[in-house]
């Protein structure tokens, strides 16, 4: 793993105040298309959930594996668009299956991904995401002039 890696760039924000709750799927329209393994690591919230699943079932695949629920680009959108309200949710972004290391995820580790996107508590969010995964921007200085993070 190159020291590239472990450099992350990070912003926080509020997940909701007077007036505006900001979900999951807005953080992640400016993210574009992509091909990243996506992987849901955590999620309490309300929804309605693709795929025919009911709300309960997407916390029992999430710890049905060590590597979380995962997803492809497509179908985490579907899963942010059916989203309306977070407590606790995270979702991590690899360049495929394999940097998806569970003693990583285990202790917290994200560096071997390229980025995450947290919601604690319902009041925070918290991204982080590689330099330079885009060439004419970045994804978490775009989130961060967005939303005033920090």
């Amino acid at each position: 793993m190159g020291a590239s890696e472990h450099v992350l760039n990070e912003t926080e924000f509020p997940l909701q105040g007077p007036g505006f709750h900001i979900r999951l799927a807005e953080l992640i329209e400016v993210v574009p298309d992509n091909d990243w393994q996506w992987s849901v690591l955590e999620c309490i919230g309300i929804g309605t959930m693709p795929w025919e699943m009911r709300s309960g079932r997407v916390g029992e695949r999430v710890l049905a594996s060590h590597v979380g629920f995962l997803m492809s680009w497509h179908e985490l959108r579907e899963f942010a668009d059916g989203l309306e309200w977070t407590e606790e949710l995270l979702v991590v972004a690899a360049e495929s299956l394999e940097r998806l290391d569970p003693e990583q995820l285990g202790v917290d580790d994200f560096t071997g991904c390229l980025m995450t996107l947290e919601a604690v508590a319902n009041t925070t969010w918290t991204v982080t995401g590689r330099p330079g995964l885009f060439d004419d921007f970045d994804i978490v200085d775009l989130l961060r002039a967005r939303y005033g993070g920090s």
